[in-house]
């Protein structure tokens, strides 16, 4: 009987020694790298917020027809990027040349999603003779969050400019991440009348 309480004794012991080794195992600890930066989003035209409505008539500006106000309201949840935009009549994509009507940029001095300014056609828009004639046309404004490259080398038309930044590596590496602009637009089909069409 001693001999099988010694023998019984003895296994508890080394169970106890085992379990307790168990819990001494160190663990792996494992360096969770850095959040990168957040990425760009892209901008967007809000829909309910554009004026005129996408087919419209109007006559051909003179200075007893004032020229059509287009306009139209940008949201983009970067608050500190500024919107660029450019103006086309009758011109598709890629746009090649300098065939677009550029208009200032716009500041986000309130720090809102949604701009206070709407992006505006230029009235060099309607000073050339392109919504001059009768017949219908297509107007269209390209937004962006970036710089516009137009026939830069390597941008075969209308492109937007990236940002770089850099993050530094868990083991203390540093990489350069490129981080892209984004374009948004809207077209108006734009029916240029003899006279002044009476306003509704």
């Amino acid at each position: 009987m001693r001999f099988r309480a010694h023998r019984l004794a003895g296994t508890l012991l080394w169970g106890w020694v085992a379990a307790v080794s168990g819990c001494l195992v160190p663990q792996d600890n494992q360096v969770v790298p850095p959040i990168p930066p957040e990425r760009n989003h892209p901008p967007r035209i809000v829909l309910e917020q554009v004026v005129p409505s996408p087919t419209v008539a109007f006559g051909a500006p003179t200075k007893d027809c004032p020229p059509p106000d287009f306009r139209a309201v940008v949201e983009d949840i970067d608050v500190d990027d500024d919107i660029r935009q450019v103006w086309f009549v009758d011109v598709s994509a890629p746009y090649s040349g300098s065939s677009g009507y550029p208009a200032p940029k716009i500041t986000n001095p309130g720090g809102n999603a949604q701009r206070s300014t709407p992006v505006k056609a230029p009235s060099q828009l309607f000073n050339d003779d392109a919504l001059k004639g009768i017949g219908l046309h297509r107007v269209e404004v390209v937004i962006s969050d970036g710089e516009f490259l137009v026939d830069a080398p390597g941008h075969p038309g209308l492109s937007t400019s990236e940002r770089s930044y850099q993050v530094t590596e868990a083991d203390g590496g540093v990489i350069t991440v490129t981080d892209p602009s984004y374009l948004d637009s809207y077209v108006w089909m734009v029916e240029i009348v003899a006279g002044c069409p009476a306003k509704p």
